[in-house]
């Protein structure tokens, strides 16, 4: 009897130990299920982090395709003395009015300084002022938005049109396309007049100031470079009629007459006054129209045309 209940007392502990090993086992497939499951768990989450990824990276070249783009999309334009005007939104009297006081910025271009020294001369300057920025670039024209303008050329010549088409917008003055036209003309001759309208006052008298300016570095510098004497005229203009009045450079010292001629004097720049501002380019004749004021700024566009070397000695550069 004792034999057979030995016996049992194995089998049953066999039998404890063979569920012990099913449960352990079942308990290592349990884990390997469970660790299967987080592994899958990972690399899907992984999975939909790359998505993720992927996805924030195709939105942020959308967005920055967008912001380019309507940085870069100027819907609106027109043509000012030559020079395309682009702007990204329609031009209004308040926006010309805006544009009156500016913000400038340093340069080492020469045509940018010249064009920079033009818009500081008809403008009031201001570190909050609307920015315009002169730049070097083969895309010339003028580039408008709302906050800023930037002028642009791939020669000094070029920035110099853009220069002047950007002032005879925002002034309302009616400009040529062929303003490159009047250095030649002026350098054409032997002689250089300047006539005045009798009833020019203030900024219209600064303005006659400034051609004489001009006229007088030219002077100079032809005769340095190529020993041609080319003689300055002035002239005070009533009606039609025309008297030479005294002017002294460094090369000349004309008297005046009390005669006066026709005022068909050809090789001449015309300033008179009228309701309407433009810059007329007649023959060998260049007739700036306006009042003061915009005689003035007129006359400051012509300066640069003429000599941007003489704009730029002038102010110390």
């Amino acid at each position: 009897m004792k034999s057979k209940g030995v016996e049992s007392t194995d089998i049953e502990s066999t039998m404890e130990d063979n569920d012990t090993k099913s449960k352990t086992e079942d308990n290592d497939v349990e884990s390997k299920m469970e660790e299967n499951d987080i592994d899958s768990k990972d690399a899907e989450s992984k999975t939909l982090d790359k998505k993720k990824v992927f996805a924030l990276i195709i939105v942020s070249i959308v967005l920055l395709g967008s912001v380019y783009y309507y940085i870069n999309y100027y819907p609106h334009s027109m043509y000012v003395g030559g020079v395309r005007i682009h702007s990204q939104t329609p031009i209004s009297e308040e926006d010309l009015q805006k544009w009156k006081k500016i913000a400038l910025f340093n340069t080492s271009d020469a045509g940018a300084i010249t064009c920079n020294l033009e818009l500081s001369a008809v403008s009031d300057l201001s570190n909050r002022g609307y920015k315009i920025y002169v730049e070097k670039d083969p895309d010339k024209g003028v580039y408008i938005s709302k906050t800023e303008a930037h002028i642009k050329g791939s020669t000094e010549s070029d920035i110099l049109d853009a220069c002047h088409a950007f002032i005879c917008l925002r002034e309302g003055i009616k400009c040529p396309d062929n303003l490159r036209d009047i250095e030649n003309i002026m350098l054409g001759g032997d002689n250089m007049s300047i006539i005045v309208d009798n009833d020019v006052v203030g900024p219209g008298v600064r303005a006659y100031v400034e051609i004489v300016g001009a006229f007088g570095y030219l002077q100079s510098s032809l005769f340095g470079a190529e020993g041609k004497r080319v003689l300055i005229y002035l002239y005070l203009q009533e009606d039609d009629r025309c008297t030479l009045q005294d002017l002294q450079t460094m090369l000349q010292d004309v008297d005046g007459t009390n005669e006066s001629i026709d005022c068909n004097i050809p090789g001449g720049i015309y300033l008179l006054k009228s309701d309407k501002n433009e810059i007329q380019i007649k023959g060998d004749k260049i007739i700036l129209l306006g009042d003061d004021e915009h005689l003035y700024t007129e006359a400051i566009i012509i300066r640069s045309i003429l000599s941007p070397e003489y704009v730029r000695a002038q102010s110390g550069w």
